[in-house]
């Protein structure tokens, strides 16, 4: 073989073994390393629920609520129809405003309870005989409870026409109730069972 021959050999060689990456025959090929992808916190379980304690005057309520409801808030008193209440909201694009609220009306305070439901007001009751006439009763922890449903409607923009539930409690300290919008049946029967006043 000549010198130029020989050259021409020993240089396909050495092409083949760099494009082989000097592997082995036999061996098998590295895996490449794999793209790393980072994962969100998984969101709590449907059923999840968080205790919660909520003090008016020298009423405390404790109860468990939903998992997705955040922090909720004391919302501003009302002048003419004055009660105390205290609020949880969930808002997203893809489902209902949800809401749950638990109120009384001061010690001597006076009841609306023929106030019609509109933009952020809402009626109050103090005794049982203010209710609407068809209401169911329901047992709580904390006495005997009548649930019904109140119409409401808010208009900024638009105009939102809705209703939600109302359990009121009676009790010989002072009767107070729960509003319940967009939770599901379950979700409020969870809530009215777990009910505790001290």
């Amino acid at each position: 073989m000549t010198r130029a021959r020989w050259s021409t050999v020993a240089t396909a060689l050495l092409a083949a073994l760099v494009v082989s990456g000097c592997q082995t025959p036999g061996t098998p090929a590295p895996t490449p390393p794999q793209p790393t992808t980072s994962t969100s916190t998984p969101a709590p379980p449907r059923d999840a629920t968080n205790p919660v304690d909520v003090t008016f005057e020298d009423v405390t309520f404790t109860l468990r609520i939903p998992g997705y409801f955040g922090d909720g808030s004391l919302e501003e008193d009302d002048p003419e129809c004055p009660a105390h209440r205290y609020t949880w909201g969930k808002l997203d694009k893809d489902s209902p405003w949800k809401r749950l609220t638990v109120a009384m009306v001061p010690a001597g305070g006076q009841a609306c309870p023929d106030r019609e439901a509109v933009n952020r007001r809402y009626p109050s009751w103090t005794s049982s005989e203010q209710l609407p006439e068809r209401t169911q009763r329901v047992a709580t922890p904390a006495g005997r409870g009548h649930q019904f449903t109140v119409g409401y409607l808010e208009c900024t923009n638009e105009c939102r026409s809705t209703s939600y539930t109302v359990i009121f409690v009676e009790r010989g300290q002072g009767p107070f109730w729960l509003e319940a919008e967009e939770l599901s049946r379950d979700e409020l029967s969870a809530v009215t069972r777990s009910l505790r006043v001290s």
